[in-house]
């Protein structure tokens, strides 16, 4: 399976939801920098794997899918210091985001039926890339 036009259309409405919350509190811009983490754990991972197809799944697109559903499941995640040495730091910031503003998270989901959030949670990274060798 790779991405189609409504899962990418729905990446892009949850993240910007996300975004609007988030990055408007205080100075710091938070969903915009957990973006620019995952922006660059994707740039090392390709550049890694060097010879996959990532189809459709740019790398923009790919670090708002992973920003965004780490601060989701960071809202019933609950990582410690000790977990810090073995999980990346994006997951450590977007729990602690979801820890400070739950609130401001829901009023972001509220805006998607159920169906939907359930749809974005279920999207697996490893299914929407194109697997062909180059």
């Amino acid at each position: 399976m790779t991405i189609n036009t409504n899962q990418i259309k729905l990446i892009n409405r949850v993240y910007s939801a996300l975004s609007y919350r988030l990055d408007n509190r205080g100075n710091r811009r938070y969903m915009s920098e957990l973006f620019d983490m995952e922006r660059d754990h994707e740039k090392r991972h390709r550049a890694f794997t060097g010879r996959q197809n990532y189809g459709k799944l740019t790398m923009a697109l790919a670090a708002r899918l992973i920003s965004a559903q780490h601060v989701i499941d960071g809202l019933n995640t609950r990582y410690t210091v000790k977990d810090s040495l073995h999980v990346k730091d994006s997951v450590i910031m977007a729990q602690a985001i979801a820890e400070n503003f739950p609130d401001e998270i829901a009023q972001a989901l509220a805006e998607f039926t159920q169906d939907e959030i359930n749809e974005f949670k279920a999207l697996a990274y490893h299914e929407l890339v194109e697997s062909e060798a180059a």
